[in-house]
């Protein structure tokens, strides 16, 4: 969302020549600022800033489980879900071993989370800004603001072995701004072993009547339309304590709704490495630097960087739907003709030797 000033001019039908307008000032607006690499480090201040200078005393700050298991199948969080951080203000930081500043102007907000909680799960968060925040008028949000987060790793990668899955996975993200979307793509994911990957996936869809973004390999089919695209991305998998991360290299994904065309530019998708039912999948997030949005007249617009929650989950290949891509081999794209433009040089050579 856009900070805007709505002139609300009201005329008087039988003066001639007279008008009065009134200027309504909508209340502050905040955003998460997201680092270039699209998640923060670990120990990395969140930085949040405001359309105009805040009270600082009405910003109220929680922070949620946003991985699996803490949303429900429309991507909501679940009712009863107890925060990790609970109604944090200036007056009441420290909470615990989280701290809230803002700054002397009320333009940003610095929040700081410590703690084991934050720093050994890299798995995705909720920010939730608690509705009341005020401008310096008196006008208040009437809504809570929320933004999706994670912490990653500094540096991906050491050289040292790392265990990893190879194979298919169904990967779901939900994009809301500008546009709704469900994201759904079906990927082959192969790894060397010491953690370097590269991936090819095409665009699925959901059969009618199930959920736009189910991970039921039985529920989906792969677009094969003039809408169908496919994605492609190296990255690595890196040892994180006892556990795994992965994250891609940036990347971009080409898709459409109806004629509007959709450009999501730096796309980097980043999570922990979990077992799910004796498989590897993935809890964590996607993120870009740009959405360009061209509806084929004018100028295409331009919309802020932004993230969401992704999942990844290993299906075998026999349970696939028809159409899918392999990475290595001459199926780059599986039944996807349309836009599907694999880079020079993919998967790099030699991967699959």
């Amino acid at each position: 969302m856009s900070r805007f000033r709505l002139i609300v001019c009201v005329c008087a039908a039988l003066a001639v020549g007279v008008s009065g307008c009134a200027e309504f000032d909508s209340p502050p607006e905040p955003k998460l600022v997201f680092p270039m690499a699209g998640l923060f480090t670990v120990g990395e201040p969140l930085t949040i800033e405001f359309s105009e200078p805040i009270r600082p005393e009405t910003l109220s700050i929680s922070v949620y489980d946003a991985g699996e298991g803490a949303r429900d199948i429309e991507n909501e969080r679940l009712s009863g879900l107890e925060p990790k951080l609970s109604d944090c203000t200036v007056a009441t930081s420290p909470c615990g071993e989280a701290s809230l500043t803002v700054a002397e102007d009320g333009l940003s907000a610095q929040l700081l989370l410590g703690g084991d909680e934050f720093s050994k799960i890299k798995v995705p968060f909720e920010l939730e800004i608690a509705a009341g925040l005020m401008d310096m008028n008196g006008n208040a949000t009437a809504a809570v603001w929320s933004f999706d987060f994670l912490f990653g790793l500094a540096e991906a990668g050491n050289g040292e072995p790392v265990e990893f899955e190879d194979g298919h996975y169904i990967l779901v993200g939900q994009i809301q701004q500008p546009l709704p979307a469900v994201l759904l793509l079906v990927i082959d994911l192969q790894a060397k072993e010491n953690g370097e990957f590269a991936m090819a996936g095409v665009k699925a869809k959901a059969l009618e009547g199930f959920p736009k973004n189910t991970t039921n390999p039985d529920e989906m089919f792969i677009d094969t339309t003039e809408n169908g695209f496919g994605v492609f991305a190296v990255g690595q998998v890196s040892p994180d304590g006892d556990g795994r991360f992965l994250q891609t290299e940036p990347f971009n994904v080409n898709l459409s709704i109806g004629p509007v065309g959709i450009t999501l530019t730096d796309v980097r998708v980043a999570g922990a490495v979990v077992e799910l039912d004796g498989h590897d999948s993935i809890d964590g997030n996607i993120s870009f630097s740009s959405v360009v949005l061209d509806t084929g007249s004018g100028e295409p617009f331009t919309y802020d960087a932004g993230n969401t929650t992704v999942s990844m989950t290993w299906v075998a290949q026999a349970d696939l739907p028809e159409g899918f891509s392999t990475l290595c081999g001459d199926n780059l794209c599986g039944d996807v003709g349309f836009q599907c433009n694999p880079p020079e040089e993919f998967p790099p050579a030699g991967f699959c030797e």
